[in-house]
Parts: C-alpha cells; structure tokens; sequence
C-alpha cells in the first residue's frame, strides 16, 4: 500500500511539477477548491431554479442589477476588511458564517417564513458567496504559493 501510494506521489509530482515538500499544500489546496466549487455547483443551479419558478424570467434584470450593486459594496468592504486583518481569521469566519447563513436560509424556505422574499435574499446571497469564496481562495493561493510555484 505504501508503495502505491509513493507511486501515485511521484506520478503526480511529475505530471505537474510538483517539488518535493510541496504535494502536501498543492491537495489542500486543491481540495479546498474542490470544497468551494462542489458547493457552488449544488447551491446555485438549486436557488436560480427556484428562484425562476417564483418569479420567472422577467425578474432576472431587476436580479442581475441587485447582485452587481451588492457585489460592489461587498467587494470594497472585502478589500478594507482584508487591508486591516489578517486572512486565516477572515476565511474562518466567512465559511463558518456561510454555513450558518445556508443552513438558515434553507430553513426559513422550507418553512415558508418570509414568503417570496427569502428567494431574492437566497438568490442574492449565493451570487456573493460566489464572488467572495473565490476571490478568497485566489488570495489565499497567492499568499500560500510563490510565483514559481
């Protein structure tokens, strides 16, 4: 089994030139991707289809405008947030708050509590989260990783 996995090590390592001591950091990095990427493709097709059945197609300008003025203010509180604080705390609290903040709207539309209107919140809220957990993971990239590597 050792064997298999060195194997498998140095296939990798060489396929994309991956130096020694760094296989380790290159998979979680990887994997964190994975993670952001996997919930993306769950989340989003979910809310915009429910979203369209809701209010249909006739909605998304309004929407698209909402996500673009939202992404705009996020974006500049990001960056001075980000400017002013260290990273590892930062990611911590955005995924953890991502969590809490999925699972409650989740709730409040299983249970019908703000009627249409957790849609559009739902709907603006997972278009952000795009936006934010991947501009973090660029930004982490780039502090994790050299230019070479």
């Amino acid at each position: 089994m050792i064997f298999l996995f060195e194997n498998i090590k140095i296939a990798v390592g060489k396929a994309f030139e991956i130096r020694p001591g760094e296989l380790r950091k290159a998979m979680l990095m990887q994997l964190n991707i994975f993670l952001i990427i996997n919930a993306l493709l769950i989340v989003k097709p979910t809310v915009n289809s429910l979203f369209l059945v809701k209010f249909g197609v006739e909605s998304l300008p309004l929407a698209y405008l909402m996500v673009a003025v939202f992404a705009v203010i996020i974006s500049n509180l990001y960056t001075r947030v980000i400017s002013q604080r260290q990273l590892l705390p930062i990611l911590i609290g955005t995924y953890g708050s991502s969590i809490v903040v999925l699972t409650g709207m989740g709730t409040l539309y299983a249970f019908d509590l703000l009627g249409g209107l957790i849609l559009w919140l739902f709907y603006l809220w997972v278009a952000l989260f795009a936006l934010i957990s991947t501009s973090q993971f660029w930004i982490f990239s780039n502090m994790v990783f050299d230019v070479r590597q």
